[in-house]
């Protein structure tokens, strides 16, 4: 069933996800990189959940990205790692810039905690069912995990190698 609350609130971000990252992954370059880092980051205040999905799956598929090059494992290690702090700090500059516009434009700091609270309503929920169709799903994604895991042991940088990690 389809409802205003999910559609399209919640899905505009992992819709933009799949094809800004290939356009990212085809050419990248600096203004892409801290364009998408931001959008993301956005993305995070505009939906927790899905946000937060979409934010770690670009930064996830940018540090996988290091692990394809036919570098060192410490080199590896070292540019992932940046990958993770430089979007780190770019989330930050836009949660900071998100408080000052709450703070000039209502006079009082934002309560950050109502961001989560609705998300911590389905923390300990029922219990799934195990054989249902969200176990193919699960399947695909180790199809996905197994196919990355091995094009990291055949350094395969292709567009294509990084978009099937990144899904």
């Amino acid at each position: 069933e389809l409802y205003y609350q999910y559609t399209p609130i919640r899905t505009i971000f992992p819709a933009l996800l799949l094809p800004l990252s290939y356009f990212y992954f085809s050419s990248p370059n600096r203004l892409k990189y801290y364009g998408m880092l931001v959008l993301f980051s956005i993305g995070i205040l505009w939906n927790l959940d899905v946000g937060l999905f979409a934010y770690f799956a670009f930064v996830g598929a940018l540090m996988f990205k290091e692990f394809l090059q036919n570098k060192t494992i410490y080199k590896k290690i070292t540019l992932a790692l940046m990958h993770f702090i430089r979007s780190l700090f770019v989330f930050a500059g836009i949660l900071g810039v998100f408080i000052l516009y709450i703070i000039f434009r209502y006079g009082s700091w934002p309560v950050i905690y109502d961001i989560i609270a609705s998300q911590l309503l389905y923390i300990g929920g029922s219990a799934i069912p195990l054989f249902r169709a969200w176990t193919l799903i699960v399947f695909i994604y180790f199809l996905g995990i197994n196919f990355s895991i091995r094009a990291i042991v055949r350094k395969d940088p292709s567009v294509n190698t990084i978009m099937i990690f990144l899904l």
